[in-house]
């Protein structure tokens, strides 16, 4: 397991300083990616993109966030174990390899906080990868990344949003991209190529897809 990144106290923080850690992780749930400081800004509900730079800086040097110079979404939540109350700490196992259609079985795991589980998500049945490779990085998603998720079927999931999935006999993560029936995942790499989510069964009038993890929380991981 990992267990070499401390995660600080969120009493800390100042009331707006919550408040932007709040959207940081709200945006990484809902759209599986770190917002730029427009869309934190947004978020918040400020007209200037510099306050919401203000409080990224304020973050980063309090430790409940990294940012990665130079790109759009180098925003990154801070979360393994440390010096975590073991009350907030929930035990994350890693993804085996796949076995048939389904979430595969754990192999060993990773002790994460639960504060920076999406609403609605601690309770399931969670898992996590490490990417593979830098197929990702224009998506903010770099090579060692520690990415957590819980089963979902692919019908389930929104268009443009992230997954993992197995490709080759490897996990990693794609984009989801729905044109007609036909599921496609893409990489953020251009030279990557597309693969096609198959159904299931090719039975007239049967909808049913392969279980894929969403992609919901992107733990920076230090080597």
């Amino acid at each position: 397991m990992f267990g070499d990144q401390s995660r600080p106290d969120e009493r800390a923080l100042t009331r707006r300083q919550s408040d932007a850690l709040g959207a940081i992780k709200k945006h990484f749930s809902e759209t599986g990616r770190a917002p730029t400081y427009r869309e934190l800004a947004n978020r918040l509900g400020v007209r200037s993109v510099t306050s919401a730079v203000k409080l990224v800086d304020r973050l980063e040097r309090k430790g409940h966030i990294e940012v990665e110079e130079g790109t759009a979404r180098g925003i990154r939540l801070v979360g393994g174990g440390g010096d975590v109350p073991a009350s907030r700490l929930i035990f994350v196992p890693e993804a085996a390899a796949p076995r048939g259609a389904g979430w595969p079985a754990p192999k060993q795991g990773y002790w994460m906080d639960r504060q920076l589980l999406p609403p609605g998500v601690e309770g399931r049945w969670l898992a996590y990868i490490t990417m593979p490779d830098d197929s990702m990085e224009r998506d903010g998603i770099q090579k060692h990344d520690i990415i957590v998720g819980w089963p979902q079927a692919a019908d389930q999931v929104p268009t443009g949003q992230l997954i993992i999935y197995a490709i080759n006999r490897q996990f990693t993560v794609r984009r989801m991209q729905r044109y007609g029936e036909r599921l496609l995942l893409t990489a953020a790499d251009p030279l990557t190529p597309r693969s096609e989510l198959k159904a299931l069964s090719s039975l007239p009038g049967d909808t049913s897809w392969p279980m894929v993890g969403r992609a919901g929380v992107v733990i920076r991981r230090r080597l």
